[in-house]
């Protein structure tokens, strides 16, 4: 990896802004899946500029989906599998991101075409047995290829299995995958081992019932965790109107940071005119992450800069993202001279707060979006500095930059 990949001076300077958050690719991929198996055309409003959604995109319309732009949002039809192309095997290449993988995955398994699955490397290193197990026992073939990752060929039989359970320890979005692309068959999917993100588990299954019960036009709530990271740095040094944040969305794992930031003392209103959060004097949080785990980077964050000793637990899971987010975090801890401590058997972080002030640094992150954009609030709070692998923001926050700069 070239250290000259992409690289974005940081400056450090005061915190005051008024902004627009992309809406939430969580929501979006889900409605997107679901919409490709509905019978009648879907409306979507507001998908968000992510490259996880533009990979989901071009691959529904790879498969036979018929999607067009209208009023500010797509309208998608056709309905799979009736839409299925039966011209030979098709090859989709599907990207880094977990919703657009697992859950595409699950939908293709409908049809009765061939797929040769063609993820990034880095998505290939991240825990997927236990959702290609279950589609083998749904009677999908899932073979090894001599040019892809593996290819997948469905239909689904309902005939043999009646319940099916799934493991959702290390993801929840193995359910999510199975759950939508059985929610109109007679299966029932039981979670095991259900020990975070359960949110994102209660906005797929929300989202079914909508479905079932008619709805066919929805619109993207802003994404939380593109949200947390100028709250963030707003609550440890300046100010943002967050202008399309108009209430805390009740499925969206992240937006319980503003409970957090609560409780630590920070000071938000929402209003007609948005979210604003103002600069606090933040105290130190004990929290319980297994919920929210995509939060924990930025809340870390928060932590460095709060007076008192934060305790953080159920972080592991940190360890099967995009990248080892739990190492990945300790070396941008110890780059901005964090006091920490890790006990990993009982899964327990340790944060001394109030750090003190660090030099200018230069930095490449590994690159995953959450890393790059948790390394520019540190290097905004410090002295400034140079983020390597800048580029990567765009799967989540393409221009993270511009609007925090």
């Amino acid at each position: 990896m070239s250290s000259k990949n992409s690289p974005f001076k940081v400056e450090s300077k005061p915190f005051h802004k008024t902004m627009e958050i992309p809406s939430s690719k969580s929501h979006a991929n889900r409605i997107l899946i679901l919409a490709a198996l509905c019978k009648e055309p879907v409306f979507i409003k507001g998908l968000p500029p992510s490259s996880d959604v533009e990979v989901m995109l071009d691959c529904l319309k790879k498969i036979g989906l018929k999607i067009t732009n209208r009023e500010g949002g797509v309208v998608v039809e056709n309905s799979f599998p009736a839409c299925e192309k039966m011209d030979g095997p098709i090859r989709l290449e599907t990207g880094d991101g977990g919703t657009t993988n697992r859950f595409l995955w699950g939908l293709l398994a409908r049809g009765k075409n061939k797929y040769l699955i063609e993820a990034d490397s880095a998505f290939k290193k991240r825990p997927q047995d236990d959702l290609l197990d279950s589609l083998k026992k749904l009677k999908v073939k899932i073979n090894e290829e001599d040019d892809c990752w593996f290819s997948l060929q469905g239909p689904i039989s309902a005939e043999e299995v009646s319940c099916l359970q799934i493991d959702c320890a290390k993801s929840t979005q193995f359910a999510s995958s199975l759950l939508m692309c059985t929610f109109d068959l007679p299966i029932t999917i039981k979670e095991i081992n259900l020990s975070t993100s359960e949110l994102y588990l209660a906005m797929t299954k929300e989202y079914i019932q909508r479905i079932k019960l008619g709805q066919r036009s929805f619109s993207i709530p802003v994404d939380y965790s593109g949200a947390s990271y100028p709250i963030a740095l707003a609550a440890t040094m300046g100010e943002v109107n967050l202008l399309n944040a108009k209430s805390i969305d009740p499925f969206q794992a992240d937006a319980e940071l503003l409970t957090i930031l609560q409780k630590m003392g920070g000071d938000f209103t929402f209003s007609d005119e948005g979210l604003t959060v103002k600069k606090s004097k933040l105290k130190a949080m004990a929290i319980d992450a297994k919920g929210c785990p995509d939060l924990v980077p930025t809340l870390m964050y928060l932590a460095s800069y709060a007076e008192g000793l934060s305790i953080i637990r159920n972080v592991k899971v940190l360890r099967h993202k995009e990248s080892d987010r739990l190492d990945e975090m300790f070396k941008i801890l110890r780059l901005f001279n964090v006091d920490f401590n890790y006990d990993e058997p009982n899964d327990v972080l340790q944060i001394k707060g109030l750090t003190q002030e660090s030099a200018y640094i230069e930095h490449e992150p590994f690159p995953d979006h959450r890393m790059i954009m948790v390394t520019y609030l540190f290097m905004r709070k410090n002295k400034g500095g140079v983020i390597y692998n800048s580029s990567h923001v765009k799967k989540s926050f393409p221009d993270f930059f511009e609007v925090m700069s």
